[in-house]
């Protein structure tokens, strides 16, 4: 019996650190927030189109843009997956498999062996999720010191450059 808790435990803590950062965007760029030599403020919103000197930015309903030279660092966010993801999905993951392990336990034992089983997957649990949240939020975010066009353009919302129909207008389509 007591193989089968150890079995159950190493499937809590397994499954709890096997999650990923992933770019789920959709139809929209990352949001950046760059770092313009000589600008009062950072250029921050979302990545709109990177072209081959210069990239757009989505601020609020406007669009602005900068040139790829003056730009010193870049910050864009890969997910929104981090720390409190983790501890949260740990938590709820080690309570429910607690449960069901204790529930199967008791099934089986009447001596009342079982009560430790959903604070033993709980805790566990948790201390799982708690290192994947520290690994994600570790990869939330990626700073690139001195972008270049081919950094940024996979993630922006146009990677080819500011399609004809934005440039004329200047009014970004909201999907």
């Amino acid at each position: 019996m007591r193989a089968a808790c150890a079995v159950g435990l190493a499937v809590v803590l397994v499954s709890a650190c096997a999650t990923t950062v992933t770019a789920n965007r959709g139809v929209f760029g990352a949001p950046i927030r760059a770092t313009v030599d000589g600008a009062l403020e950072e250029l921050s919103g979302e990545l709109l189109a990177v072209g081959e000197d210069t990239v757009w930015v989505r601020v609020g309903e406007s669009l602005q843009h900068a040139m790829l030279s003056q730009l010193s660092l870049a910050r864009l966010e890969r997910g929104k997956r981090g720390m409190r993801h983790g501890l949260v999905r740990g938590l709820v993951f080690g309570l429910v498999t607690g449960a069901v392990m204790t529930a199967a336990c008791s099934s089986v034992d009447e001596g009342g062996g079982c009560s430790g089983i959903i604070v033993g997957s709980t805790a566990a649990a948790t201390v799982a999720g708690f290192l994947a949240g520290v690994d994600n939020e570790s990869k939330r975010f990626l700073r690139i010191e001195h972008p270049t066009a081919s950094a940024l353009a996979p993630w922006a919302r146009y990677p080819q450059g500011l399609p004809a129909m934005i440039r004329e207008s200047g009014r970004v389509p909201v999907p």
